[in-house]
């Protein structure tokens, strides 16, 4: 997901490609809580940090490629 975020460098607005990209690196944090949390070490309010990270990761690559669809 990130390195498809990172190729869309040049390919679209840079305001759509930071959106995209943010979110993209979110998404990779929240599936790190889960695995860090489920096989590692327990993270206090694992669940709390992993829907805060994955619904922002969400609305970012939802809203970077509306704005991307609106520029084309």
């Amino acid at each position: 997901m990130v390195l498809t975020a990172i190729y869309r460098l040049g390919r679209t607005s840079l305001k759509s490609f930071w959106m995209v990209f943010s979110g993209a690196v979110l998404f990779m944090t929240s599936d790190s809580f889960i695995a860090i949390n489920k096989f590692l070490n327990p993270i206090s309010k694992a669940s709390f940090w992993i829907i805060v990270t994955y619904c922002t990761a969400q609305f970012l690559i939802v809203q970077g490629i509306l704005l991307h669809k609106r520029q084309t």
